[in-house]
Protein backbone atom coordinates (compact mmCIF):
# COMPACT_ATOMS: atom_id res chain seq x y z
CA UNK A 1 0.00 0.00 0.00
CA UNK A 2 0.79 3.77 -0.51
CA UNK A 3 1.26 5.50 2.48
CA UNK A 4 0.99 9.56 2.82
CA UNK A 5 1.49 11.04 6.40
CA UNK A 6 1.49 14.88 7.09
CA UNK A 7 4.77 16.99 8.22
CA UNK A 8 3.52 20.05 9.01
CA UNK A 9 1.63 21.61 5.61
CA UNK A 10 4.24 18.90 3.34
CA UNK A 11 2.83 15.81 2.75
CA UNK A 12 5.36 12.66 2.33
CA UNK A 13 4.87 9.99 -0.01
CA UNK A 14 6.54 6.85 1.70
CA UNK A 15 7.07 4.08 -0.44
CA UNK A 16 7.62 -0.21 -0.14
CA UNK A 17 9.45 -2.38 -1.86
CA UNK A 18 6.99 -5.21 -3.46
CA UNK A 19 10.19 -6.73 -5.56
CA UNK A 20 13.76 -7.92 -5.91
CA UNK A 21 14.73 -9.26 -9.01
CA UNK A 22 18.48 -10.69 -9.10
CA UNK A 23 20.73 -12.22 -12.23
CA UNK A 24 24.41 -13.32 -12.12
CA UNK A 25 24.09 -12.06 -8.41
CA UNK A 26 26.26 -15.13 -6.15
CA UNK A 27 23.89 -17.81 -6.06
CA UNK A 28 21.29 -16.31 -7.95
CA UNK A 29 22.75 -17.34 -11.84
CA UNK A 30 19.36 -17.14 -13.66
CA UNK A 31 16.91 -14.09 -13.41
CA UNK A 32 15.02 -14.40 -10.37
CA UNK A 33 12.29 -12.23 -8.91
CA UNK A 34 11.03 -11.83 -4.91
CA UNK A 35 8.00 -10.51 -3.90
CA UNK A 36 8.19 -8.35 -0.64
CA UNK A 37 5.61 -7.38 1.56
CA UNK A 38 5.59 -4.67 4.34
CA UNK A 39 6.56 -8.08 6.82
CA UNK A 40 8.64 -10.41 4.92
CA UNK A 41 10.64 -13.34 6.95
CA UNK A 42 12.92 -15.43 4.82
CA UNK A 43 13.55 -18.87 5.94
CA UNK A 44 15.19 -21.95 4.88
CA UNK A 45 18.18 -24.12 5.31
CA UNK A 46 22.05 -22.21 5.42
CA UNK A 47 23.86 -21.76 2.11
CA UNK A 48 20.24 -20.95 -0.16
CA UNK A 49 20.42 -16.88 -0.99
CA UNK A 50 19.04 -15.54 2.07
CA UNK A 51 21.64 -13.31 2.68
CA UNK A 52 22.14 -12.93 -0.86
CA UNK A 53 18.96 -10.92 -1.12
CA UNK A 54 19.60 -8.41 1.58
CA UNK A 55 23.33 -8.04 0.92
CA UNK A 56 22.15 -6.86 -2.84
CA UNK A 57 19.83 -3.95 -1.12
CA UNK A 58 22.32 -2.74 1.58
CA UNK A 59 25.50 -2.85 -1.56
CA UNK A 60 23.07 -0.30 -3.06
CA UNK A 61 22.36 1.32 0.50
CA UNK A 62 25.88 1.71 1.21
CA UNK A 63 26.75 3.03 -2.10
CA UNK A 64 24.45 5.74 -1.80
CA UNK A 65 25.12 6.79 1.53
CA UNK A 66 28.40 7.15 0.29
CA UNK A 67 28.34 9.67 -2.43
CA UNK A 68 24.09 9.91 -3.21
CA UNK A 69 24.81 8.04 -6.35
CA UNK A 70 25.64 4.55 -7.97
CA UNK A 71 28.25 5.36 -9.81
CA UNK A 72 30.62 3.13 -8.08
CA UNK A 73 29.44 -0.36 -6.48
CA UNK A 74 30.90 0.16 -2.67
CA UNK A 75 31.55 -3.74 -2.05
CA UNK A 76 32.92 -2.94 1.51
CA UNK A 77 31.03 0.08 3.19
CA UNK A 78 29.29 1.09 6.34
CA UNK A 79 26.88 -1.76 6.03
CA UNK A 80 28.29 -4.70 4.98
CA UNK A 81 32.08 -6.23 3.85
CA UNK A 82 31.93 -8.86 1.41
CA UNK A 83 35.91 -8.76 -0.23
CA UNK A 84 35.95 -8.22 -3.85
CA UNK A 85 33.23 -7.25 -6.88
CA UNK A 86 34.29 -10.45 -8.31
CA UNK A 87 33.24 -12.38 -5.67
CA UNK A 88 29.39 -11.12 -6.31
CA UNK A 89 29.42 -12.26 -9.31
CA UNK A 90 27.67 -15.70 -9.78
CA UNK A 91 29.96 -18.70 -10.37
CA UNK A 92 28.22 -19.39 -14.14
CA UNK A 93 27.99 -16.19 -15.32
CA UNK A 94 29.79 -15.34 -18.44
CA UNK A 95 29.59 -11.90 -18.98
CA UNK A 96 31.29 -11.07 -15.11
CA UNK A 97 28.75 -8.71 -13.95
CA UNK A 98 25.58 -8.58 -12.02
CA UNK A 99 22.27 -6.83 -12.55
CA UNK A 100 19.61 -6.26 -9.08
CA UNK A 101 16.06 -4.72 -10.23
CA UNK A 102 13.53 -3.49 -7.46
CA UNK A 103 9.50 -2.14 -7.91
CA UNK A 104 8.05 -0.54 -5.46
CA UNK A 105 4.58 -0.35 -4.05
CA UNK A 106 3.86 2.42 -5.86
CA UNK A 107 4.91 0.75 -9.64
CA UNK A 108 8.01 2.33 -9.84
CA UNK A 109 11.05 0.65 -10.50
CA UNK A 110 15.13 0.75 -10.63
CA UNK A 111 17.64 -1.70 -11.97
CA UNK A 112 20.65 -1.46 -12.62
CA UNK A 113 23.74 -3.66 -13.74
CA UNK A 114 27.49 -3.45 -12.30
CA UNK A 115 30.88 -4.31 -13.87
CA UNK A 116 34.17 -5.14 -12.55
CA UNK A 117 36.79 -1.83 -12.40
CA UNK A 118 40.02 -3.06 -14.33
CA UNK A 119 41.97 -1.36 -11.72
CA UNK A 120 39.96 -1.36 -8.64
CA UNK A 121 38.67 -5.19 -7.38
CA UNK A 122 36.70 -3.27 -4.41
CA UNK A 123 34.46 -1.48 -6.85
CA UNK A 124 31.69 -2.20 -9.51
CA UNK A 125 31.34 0.28 -11.99
CA UNK A 126 27.78 1.20 -13.09
CA UNK A 127 27.00 0.39 -16.64
CA UNK A 128 23.15 0.53 -16.93
CA UNK A 129 20.70 2.20 -15.13
CA UNK A 130 17.01 1.61 -15.76
CA UNK A 131 14.33 4.13 -13.88
CA UNK A 132 10.37 2.83 -14.84
CA UNK A 133 12.46 1.15 -18.23
CA UNK A 134 13.80 4.51 -19.04
CA UNK A 135 17.96 4.12 -18.97
CA UNK A 136 19.09 7.04 -17.09
CA UNK A 137 22.65 7.13 -16.94
CA UNK A 138 25.27 8.85 -18.76
CA UNK A 139 28.96 8.00 -19.99
CA UNK A 140 31.44 9.89 -18.60
CA UNK A 141 35.62 9.72 -17.85
CA UNK A 142 36.62 8.41 -14.66
CA UNK A 143 38.06 10.30 -12.36
CA UNK A 144 41.99 10.41 -11.28
CA UNK A 145 42.57 7.43 -8.44
CA UNK A 146 39.60 5.49 -10.41
CA UNK A 147 40.16 3.61 -13.26
CA UNK A 148 37.97 5.09 -16.39
CA UNK A 149 37.39 1.68 -17.81
CA UNK A 150 35.20 -1.30 -16.56
CA UNK A 151 37.21 -5.01 -17.71
CA UNK A 152 34.33 -5.02 -20.51
CA UNK A 153 35.86 -1.53 -21.55
CA UNK A 154 33.17 0.87 -20.91
CA UNK A 155 33.87 4.08 -19.63
CA UNK A 156 32.27 4.96 -16.17
CA UNK A 157 28.73 5.86 -16.07
CA UNK A 158 27.11 8.74 -14.01
CA UNK A 159 23.54 7.56 -12.96
CA UNK A 160 20.68 10.40 -11.55
CA UNK A 161 19.85 8.79 -8.24
CA UNK A 162 19.66 12.46 -5.48
CA UNK A 163 15.50 12.25 -6.17
CA UNK A 164 14.76 8.59 -6.67
CA UNK A 165 12.51 7.65 -3.51
CA UNK A 166 13.90 3.83 -3.72
CA UNK A 167 17.30 4.57 -3.58
CA UNK A 168 17.31 7.30 -0.87
CA UNK A 169 15.07 4.82 0.99
CA UNK A 170 18.01 2.35 0.91
CA UNK A 171 20.65 4.84 1.87
CA UNK A 172 19.16 5.26 5.11
CA UNK A 173 18.03 1.40 5.67
CA UNK A 174 18.72 0.25 9.31
CA UNK A 175 20.56 -3.35 9.30
CA UNK A 176 21.32 -5.33 11.96
CA UNK A 177 23.84 -8.23 11.56
CA UNK A 178 23.49 -11.84 12.31
CA UNK A 179 26.75 -11.05 13.95
CA UNK A 180 26.32 -8.67 16.92
CA UNK A 181 28.50 -7.57 19.99
CA UNK A 182 28.05 -9.29 22.83
CA UNK A 183 28.10 -7.66 26.95
CA UNK A 184 29.22 -4.07 26.57
CA UNK A 185 29.79 -2.81 30.10
CA UNK A 186 30.85 1.25 28.79
CA UNK A 187 31.88 3.30 26.33
CA UNK A 188 33.29 6.33 25.32
CA UNK A 189 30.98 9.44 25.06
CA UNK A 190 30.77 10.40 21.67
CA UNK A 191 28.42 13.61 21.20
CA UNK A 192 26.83 13.03 17.18
CA UNK A 193 23.37 14.56 17.40
CA UNK A 194 23.99 17.10 15.32
CA UNK A 195 25.17 14.81 12.52
CA UNK A 196 22.69 12.40 13.06
CA UNK A 197 23.00 8.53 14.45
CA UNK A 198 23.61 5.43 12.77
CA UNK A 199 23.02 2.57 14.96
CA UNK A 200 26.07 0.41 13.92
CA UNK A 201 24.88 -3.27 12.31
CA UNK A 202 26.76 -4.94 14.89
CA UNK A 203 25.25 -3.07 17.64
CA UNK A 204 28.65 -1.53 19.05
CA UNK A 205 27.98 1.60 19.49
CA UNK A 206 24.59 0.60 21.11
CA UNK A 207 25.45 2.61 24.48
CA UNK A 208 25.49 6.17 22.58
CA UNK A 209 22.95 5.16 20.15
CA UNK A 210 20.63 4.71 23.38
CA UNK A 211 21.58 7.27 25.64
CA UNK A 212 21.34 9.95 22.91
CA UNK A 213 17.58 9.25 22.44
CA UNK A 214 17.35 10.87 26.16
CA UNK A 215 15.30 9.51 29.14
CA UNK A 216 11.37 8.55 27.73
CA UNK A 217 12.84 6.48 25.16
CA UNK A 218 15.25 4.35 27.66
CA UNK A 219 12.14 3.87 29.81
CA UNK A 220 10.23 2.54 26.92
CA UNK A 221 13.17 0.51 25.60
CA UNK A 222 13.08 -0.98 29.29
CA UNK A 223 9.66 -1.68 29.12
CA UNK A 224 9.65 -2.74 25.60
CA UNK A 225 12.51 -5.04 27.10
CA UNK A 226 10.55 -6.85 29.89
CA UNK A 227 7.72 -7.85 28.12
CA UNK A 228 9.79 -9.88 25.51
CA UNK A 229 12.60 -11.18 28.16
CA UNK A 230 9.83 -11.49 31.21
CA UNK A 231 11.92 -8.69 32.85
CA UNK A 232 14.41 -6.11 32.20
CA UNK A 233 15.71 -3.14 33.85
CA UNK A 234 18.15 -0.89 31.75
CA UNK A 235 20.19 2.10 33.02
CA UNK A 236 22.32 4.69 31.52
CA UNK A 237 24.97 6.51 33.39
CA UNK A 238 27.40 9.61 32.78
CA UNK A 239 30.73 9.40 34.20
CA UNK A 240 33.04 12.00 33.18
CA UNK A 241 33.50 11.10 29.68
CA UNK A 242 32.20 7.60 29.22
CA UNK A 243 28.86 5.95 29.78
CA UNK A 244 27.98 3.02 31.78
CA UNK A 245 24.97 0.37 30.54
CA UNK A 246 23.30 -1.43 33.44
CA UNK A 247 20.87 -4.25 32.64
CA UNK A 248 19.18 -6.69 34.66
CA UNK A 249 16.80 -9.68 34.16
CA UNK A 250 14.23 -8.44 36.67
CA UNK A 251 12.24 -5.46 36.32
CA UNK A 252 12.81 -2.68 39.09
CA UNK A 253 15.66 -3.91 40.60
CA UNK A 254 19.36 -2.23 40.92
CA UNK A 255 21.02 -3.08 37.32
CA UNK A 256 24.37 -5.01 36.88
CA UNK A 257 27.34 -4.83 34.30
CA UNK A 258 25.84 -6.22 31.14
CA UNK A 259 28.79 -9.43 31.01
CA UNK A 260 26.59 -10.28 34.27
CA UNK A 261 23.87 -10.34 32.84
CA UNK A 262 22.37 -13.15 30.45
CA UNK A 263 23.76 -13.21 26.67
CA UNK A 264 20.49 -12.74 25.03
CA UNK A 265 20.13 -9.70 26.72
CA UNK A 266 22.92 -7.89 25.22
CA UNK A 267 22.28 -9.74 21.81
CA UNK A 268 18.61 -8.67 21.49
CA UNK A 269 19.18 -5.02 22.63
CA UNK A 270 20.08 -3.74 18.95
CA UNK A 271 17.00 -5.23 17.67
CA UNK A 272 14.77 -3.73 19.64
CA UNK A 273 16.64 -0.56 19.53
CA UNK A 274 16.43 -0.62 15.45
CA UNK A 275 12.73 -1.06 15.81
CA UNK A 276 11.69 1.78 18.12
CA UNK A 277 14.40 4.01 15.65
CA UNK A 278 13.22 3.53 12.65
CA UNK A 279 10.70 6.10 10.91
CA UNK A 280 7.95 6.40 8.78
CA UNK A 281 8.68 4.85 5.43
CA UNK A 282 11.88 3.02 6.62
CA UNK A 283 13.61 0.05 5.53
CA UNK A 284 14.60 -2.68 8.02
CA UNK A 285 16.38 -5.54 7.39
CA UNK A 286 17.17 -8.11 10.78
CA UNK A 287 19.38 -10.94 10.45
CA UNK A 288 18.59 -14.20 13.34
CA UNK A 289 16.58 -11.55 15.88
CA UNK A 290 15.93 -15.39 17.56
CA UNK A 291 19.83 -15.28 18.52
CA UNK A 292 20.59 -16.53 22.20
CA UNK A 293 16.78 -16.33 22.56
CA UNK A 294 14.55 -18.49 24.90
CA UNK A 295 12.27 -19.92 22.17
CA UNK A 296 9.19 -18.27 24.22
CA UNK A 297 11.02 -15.04 23.65
CA UNK A 298 11.87 -15.55 20.50
CA UNK A 299 7.74 -16.13 19.62
CA UNK A 300 7.43 -12.86 21.75
CA UNK A 301 10.06 -10.92 19.82
CA UNK A 302 8.52 -11.89 16.60
CA UNK A 303 5.60 -9.84 17.54
CA UNK A 304 7.20 -6.60 18.84
CA UNK A 305 8.70 -6.78 15.83
CA UNK A 306 5.63 -6.95 13.67
CA UNK A 307 3.47 -4.70 15.33
CA UNK A 308 6.11 -2.20 15.78
CA UNK A 309 6.71 -2.05 11.69
CA UNK A 310 3.13 -1.51 11.25
CA UNK A 311 2.57 1.18 13.88
CA UNK A 312 5.31 3.06 12.78
CA UNK A 313 4.89 2.20 9.07
CA UNK A 314 8.32 1.11 7.98
CA UNK A 315 9.55 -1.75 6.09
CA UNK A 316 10.26 -5.09 7.32
CA UNK A 317 12.43 -8.00 6.20
CA UNK A 318 13.58 -10.55 8.68
CA UNK A 319 15.92 -13.83 8.28
CA UNK A 320 15.40 -16.24 10.31
CA UNK A 321 16.13 -20.55 11.18
CA UNK A 322 13.70 -20.04 14.10
CA UNK A 323 10.35 -21.87 14.34
CA UNK A 324 9.24 -19.69 16.54
CA UNK A 325 9.66 -16.47 15.04
CA UNK A 326 7.27 -18.34 12.11
CA UNK A 327 4.66 -18.77 14.90
CA UNK A 328 5.00 -15.63 16.36
CA UNK A 329 3.98 -14.03 12.63
CA UNK A 330 1.20 -16.21 12.61
CA UNK A 331 -0.29 -15.15 16.48
CA UNK A 332 0.40 -11.69 15.50
CA UNK A 333 -2.41 -12.84 12.77
CA UNK A 334 -4.20 -14.37 14.79
CA UNK A 335 -4.37 -11.54 17.17
CA UNK A 336 -5.65 -9.11 14.80
CA UNK A 337 -2.35 -7.42 15.05
CA UNK A 338 -1.55 -7.88 10.80
CA UNK A 339 -3.40 -8.47 8.29
CA UNK A 340 -2.90 -11.33 5.50
CA UNK A 341 -1.91 -9.08 2.69
CA UNK A 342 0.31 -7.72 4.88
CA UNK A 343 2.91 -10.37 5.16
CA UNK A 344 5.00 -13.50 3.38
CA UNK A 345 7.10 -16.19 4.30
CA UNK A 346 9.84 -16.95 1.63
CA UNK A 347 11.19 -20.07 1.75
CA UNK A 348 13.99 -20.84 0.44
CA UNK A 349 15.69 -24.61 -0.75
CA UNK A 350 17.81 -26.14 -3.67
CA UNK A 351 16.05 -25.99 -7.04
CA UNK A 352 15.99 -29.86 -8.82
CA UNK A 353 16.60 -28.54 -12.15
CA UNK A 354 19.04 -24.68 -11.87
CA UNK A 355 22.11 -23.82 -8.99
CA UNK A 356 19.59 -20.95 -8.32
CA UNK A 357 17.80 -21.18 -5.28
CA UNK A 358 14.42 -22.12 -5.52
CA UNK A 359 11.90 -19.72 -3.28
CA UNK A 360 8.29 -20.82 -2.18
CA UNK A 361 5.91 -17.83 -1.21
CA UNK A 362 3.81 -18.48 1.35
CA UNK A 363 1.04 -16.72 3.29
CA UNK A 364 -0.62 -16.23 6.44
CA UNK A 365 -4.01 -15.98 6.87
CA UNK A 366 -6.32 -14.45 9.73
CA UNK A 367 -6.67 -17.11 11.76
CA UNK A 368 -2.85 -18.15 11.74
CA UNK A 369 -2.94 -20.76 9.08
CA UNK A 370 -0.13 -20.97 6.62
CA UNK A 371 -0.91 -21.50 2.69
CA UNK A 372 1.81 -24.11 1.92
CA UNK A 373 4.03 -26.69 4.15
CA UNK A 374 7.15 -27.77 1.79
CA UNK A 375 9.51 -29.83 2.98
CA UNK A 376 11.83 -28.87 5.30
CA UNK A 377 9.74 -25.85 6.73
CA UNK A 378 8.96 -26.30 10.27
CA UNK A 379 8.98 -29.96 10.00
CA UNK A 380 12.29 -30.78 11.79
CA UNK A 381 10.68 -31.75 15.18
CA UNK A 382 8.03 -34.15 13.63
CA UNK A 383 10.88 -35.70 11.47
CA UNK A 384 12.81 -36.46 14.80
CA UNK A 385 10.02 -37.61 17.15
CA UNK A 386 9.07 -40.02 13.95
CA UNK A 387 12.77 -41.36 14.62
CA UNK A 388 12.57 -41.46 18.25
CA UNK A 389 9.19 -43.82 17.46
Amino acid sequence: MVTKIILGLDEELMIMISKVGLKGFKCFGEETQISLKPITIMYGKNGRGKSSISQSLLLLGQSMRRSNSLDQLIVNGGYIHQGCFSELINQDSKDRSFEVFIESDAQESVAVRFEAIEKFPEMGALVSQKVNGKETFEYMSGPDDISSTTEGGAELSSGVTSDNAILQNLKDAIYISADRNGPVNEAKYVYTRSEGVYLSPVGDNIINVIAEQGPEFIRELEHNLAIILSGASISINFATDKIELGLNSNSGVKTLRPINVGFGYSYVLPVVVAAMMAKPGSFVIIENPEAHLHSGAQSRLAKFLIKKALDNGFQLLLETHSDHVINGLRIAAKNGIIKPEESIILHFSNSENTSTPEICEIYCDSQGNLSLFPDDFMDEWTKQLLELV
